[in-house]
């Protein structure tokens, strides 16, 4: 099982967005899909593969490490605030094991991951072809090739409809 969309996006994508000043709502929407196909909001927060992934959107090691060493370590205002949602000391111990316990961290480290590869992210949060394709291009994923692009688009973007569809204040679990 995993978490509720609505209450994913309403407490976990929005504040941090918000905190790292980046929200918009088809950032926000991007995220949720993201964390939607890759965990199925969290029904996996790990693979065992050899390059295993991290966390409710499913990071891997390299990624992460890319993230900080190519993106925040240019930018000590965003980096500070990205840092402080991660703890203390499981940070420098383990840093993979922030994206798996610390869902604000892991967010952060979506976005980054998204703004490493393009500075054009979708405007439109209807436009969920957009979105499905900005994750295909720019988000890592194993085990899907470019013969699975459109059977893999055409699940985020249903996903993504049946999580639009729900009225407000009904969870809905991503199956």
């Amino acid at each position: 099982m995993g978490i509720f969309a609505q209450d994913f996006k309403d407490a976990v994508i929005h504040p941090t967005l918000t905190q790292i000043d980046q929200w918009s709502p088809a950032t926000e929407a991007l995220l949720l899909g993201t964390a939607a196909i890759m965990s199925n909001l969290g029904s996996t927060l790990h693979t065992e593969q050899d390059n295993r992934q991290y966390g409710i959107y499913l990071t891997d090691k390299k990624t992460h490490r890319k993230v900080w060493d190519e993106y925040l370590a240019f930018d000590c205002d965003l980096a500070s605030k990205v840092r402080g949602f991660a703890s203390q000391r499981l940070f420098l111990v383990d840093p993979e094991q922030e994206l798996v316990t610390n869902l604000a961290y892991a967010t952060a480290i979506a976005w980054a991951t998204y703004r490493i590869s393009t500075k054009n992210l979708p405007q439109d949060p209807t436009n969920l072809p957009a979105l499905a394709q900005c994750w295909f291009d720019h988000y890592p994923h194993a085990n899907i090739n470019l013969a699975q692009q459109e059977k893999t688009i055409e699940y985020f973007v249903t996903n993504m409809q049946l999580m639009n569809q729900m009225p407000p204040g009904q969870p809905l679990l991503v199956a």
